[in-house]
């Protein structure tokens, strides 16, 4: 990829062009402003901007998961603002994007996010290191799905609607998440390591039986949140779906976690199925019922 003819293409909101870059099914993401889009909706929103821009690239430089490049705007009021761009290509050699993270900030916030997307180096977690390493799950809700189930003569009818909390939900950190689970079959895991700490990872598991791979584990630490990294590890997780040929990527998800379903259904997770009393036989009373997520890859 010519970083260089990828910014001409910005400013110059050459659609055609800038359309090139891209899979059909690729990601964009503005973590600045929890906004996610298509490839098309991206050449949108960059062409249909009123204000022209101008600029060039500061920095480039590629690691094992793929490109980050640094830019400076500016716009005919000489507003200036400061992008770091990541992006991740299609598995096989391909120079086109799946994943594009941009980090739209003013000139006054862009070096501290360029030196979070330097430090979050993702790599695969080795086995032996991090088996049973405890991922301190932490989060606060508002809103849950009140999940809710009826039968008629014959027939039974689910509903799932969000409703609010009357209180906050807050789930405290536990041991009972772990990495490397001896149950999971052919697990392979990333993450971000600080020192001889994670500050986030995933973990994904395959079903052979069923052809499905399994999202088993997904943290991030509370520092680390709204910068991107989630959507970099799920893409990690779902390029090793395509290239394994699974019919489908998967996870589990709790009902009352307003924050990560948020996030799986931007990324394209839908509801494939739910458990009314996995955790408990009060499940469906405590907002906490177990949901199971899936994007169909066939």
């Amino acid at each position: 990829m010519d970083v260089h003819v990828f910014l001409d293409a910005v400013v110059k909101q050459d659609a055609k062009k800038l359309r090139r870059f891209f899979a059909k099914d690729a990601h964009i993401s503005w973590p600045n402003t929890n906004e996610m889009f298509t490839a098309n909706e991206y050449v949108r929103a960059i062409c249909k901007c009123p204000k022209k821009s101008h600029g060039y690239v500061e920095d480039i430089k590629y690691n094992s998961n793929g490109v980050f490049f640094e830019q400076k705007l500016w716009d005919d009021n000489g507003h200036a603002s400061g992008v770091t761009s990541f992006v991740t290509f299609v598995a096989g050699g391909s120079e086109l994007i799946q994943l594009l993270v941009e980090y739209r900030s003013d000139i006054r916030e862009s070096p501290e996010r360029r030196k979070t997307i330097r430090n979050n180096e993702i790599v695969m977690l080795d086995r032996d290191r991090w088996k049973g390493y405890i991922l301190p799950f932490h989060y606060v809700s508002n809103n849950f799905y009140d999940v809710e189930i009826t039968r008629e003569a014959d027939d039974f009818h689910v509903s799932f609607v969000k409703k609010p909390f009357d209180v906050p939900y807050e789930k405290m950190p536990d041991d009972s998440d772990k990495l490397f689970r001896p149950w999971w079959d052919d697990i392979k895991a990333w993450g971000i390591i600080d020192g001889v700490r994670l500050t986030a990872a995933i973990e994904t598991a395959a079903e052979k039986w069923s052809n499905r791979l399994r999202v088993t584990e997904l943290w991030i630490d509370d520092a680390s949140r709204r910068q991107g990294i989630g959507t970099i590890l799920m893409n990690i997780a779902m390029r090793r779906a395509k290239e394994e040929h699974r019919r489908a990527l998967m996870l589990e998800t709790q009902a009352c976690n307003e924050g990560a379903l948020a996030f799986y259904l931007a990324y394209g997770f839908t509801l494939i199925g739910f458990n009314a009393c996995d955790y408990h036989n009060d499940d469906l009373r405590r907002g906490e019922v177990r949901m199971e997520m899936g994007i169909l890859l066939d």
